[in-house]
């Protein structure tokens, strides 16, 4: 009898045990999220006031402002205007058609921006078209303050009835904050 007594608190014990240890590592987990989700190093989207917060990704229209944070320093990003050609200054696409966004790029942080460092941006079409800016013409630093404005080059696929994206942000970061800029062909000048 004394030994099914001892089993039994033995077991219990144990339970006791794993259980603890159990509660002390699903608080460990808990606080590294936190600590993660909150990591200095990773890109962050500031809510203006514009667009719609999706997924951590500010989804924002022509015309409106989207404010950018990482470790480069921290922007506002507009996209004042939207065109495409079939043709520019003799260049002629390899694909269908060059698209060309009007950008402003305004630092609203402390430090010294690379101009071409921040304006990089894939431009997405819903039909899994997907191109990259070509042209260099961002180009010194933005100063605290100050803003840059310029124009972004995309050779792309045209479709009648396409919906845009263009992206700011990095795939590689710990977070997935970008800016999106979404539009049409409608708004295409």
């Amino acid at each position: 009898m004394m030994k099914y007594i001892y089993k039994i608190l033995l077991i219990m014990v144990a339970v006791l045990i794993l259980a603890a240890c159990g509660g002390d590592s699903d608080e460990g987990n808990n606080n590294a999220t936190t600590d993660d989700a909150t990591n200095s190093d990773s890109e962050e989207v500031e809510d203006t006031g514009n667009g719609e917060v999706v997924d951590g990704d500010l989804i924002l229209q022509l015309g409106e402002t989207g404010t950018f944070e990482s470790v480069v320093g921290k922007y506002e990003i507009t996209v004042h205007s939207a065109e495409s050609h079939e043709s520019i200054e003799g260049r002629t696409p390899s694909n269908d058609v060059i698209t060309i966004l009007d950008i402003t790029f305004e630092n609203v942080g402390e430090t010294t921006l690379d101009a071409d460092g921040i304006a990089r941006a894939n431009l997405n079409a819903s039909r899994n078209s997907r191109s990259q800016d070509f042209i260099e013409n961002f180009t010194g630093n933005i100063e605290p303050g100050e803003s840059m404005s310029g124009e972004l080059y995309f050779d792309h696929l045209f479709f009648t009835d396409n919906e845009y994206e263009l992206i700011f942000g990095h795939s590689f970061t710990s977070t997935p904050d970008r800016l999106i800029f979404q539009f049409t062909t409608d708004d295409l000048n």
